[in-house]
């Protein structure tokens, strides 16, 4: 599922293809992604212009210029949003019309192969408040620089695993399972380890590894159309997989060539270097 990169990735596409420009129609295909208000929104925002786009945790929002309500997009396991023409698209949920400008696309589609993904239509004024009380989102590790402090005392009181307590959203926002795999690996920290019980310089390494992990991933990734990691370290298109050790078991480990094993931590699957990770 798309986590902080990959939303910041569409964040960033979405202002490249949008700002500035007015919304001609806004269709809501499929209502089901409809989580409140977005289809009265959808109403009111033509002829308005995109006035700003931004992330926050797992979740895009689309600014409009003078109004009062902004649209909100969670991804879930499959949605991306992509410049397409949504008739050669199987499973478009919203698409945002634009007016036609050279040498940027008219059609912005919300595309969700799976049928998971939500949108809201919110008082822009209330966002930051929504996302902490209703949605529980803790601070962003990105892109402010979060010190060996910060993560010890957003999670270091937490007894369960310290790969389960990164994916704490109320602790820290944006980072999934995914993530968690990959930025312990950069640490050289076991999955398994509390939380609780991890060393000062262990804090000082997952502080150096989550930014580090995060930037090369959008540097990888980057493009009009994220890709889906699905199976034994392909992605959707076939192309080798962007990670170190997410579902990269039995093959060599990048830093020790010892075999990347893979076992489940609360119903979800780690993946890790059983011998450059300590214990």
């Amino acid at each position: 599922m798309p986590e902080l990169p990959e939303v910041e990735i569409m964040c960033r596409n979405l202002a490249r293809w949008s700002l500035g420009r007015p919304l001609c129609q806004v269709d809501v295909v499929d209502s089901a992604v409809d989580s409140g208000g977005v289809e009265e929104w959808a109403r009111k925002a033509r002829g308005r212009t995109v006035g700003r786009v931004w992330r926050r945790g797992k979740y895009a929002v689309v600014e409009l210029a003078d109004a009062e309500h902004s649209l909100v997009l969670h991804f879930r396991m499959t949605g991306k949003l992509v410049a397409a023409d949504p008739e050669r698209r199987s499973s478009v949920r919203i698409i945002l019309r634009l007016a036609p400008e050279a040498g940027r696309p008219d059609c912005l589609v919300f595309d969700d192969a799976r049928r998971l993904g939500n949108a809201w239509a919110l008082a822009t004024a209330e966002l930051q408040d929504w996302f902490e009380t209703s949605r529980k989102l803790g601070p962003e590790p990105w892109p402010v620089h979060r010190p060996a402090a910060f993560w010890a005392s957003q999670l270091g009181s937490i007894r369960s695993p310290i790969k389960v307590a990164l994916m704490r959203q109320d602790r820290v926002a944006g980072l999934g399972n995914i993530a968690a795999s990959e930025i312990l690996w950069r640490a050289g920290v076991s999955p398994t380890r509390q939380a609780c019980s991890l060393s000062l310089e262990q804090w000082d390494r997952l502080a150096a590894a989550v930014p580090a992990f995060i930037t090369d991933t959008i540097e990888r990734e980057g493009g009009d159309e994220i890709a889906y990691v699905n199976s034994r370290g392909a992605s959707s298109h076939g192309n080798p997989s962007p990670f170190s050790v997410y579902r990269c078991d039995g093959q060599p480990c990048p830093r020790c060539r010892a075999p990347i094993e893979r076992f489940k931590q609360s119903g979800r699957s780690t993946f890790w270097c059983a011998a450059c990770q300590e214990g």
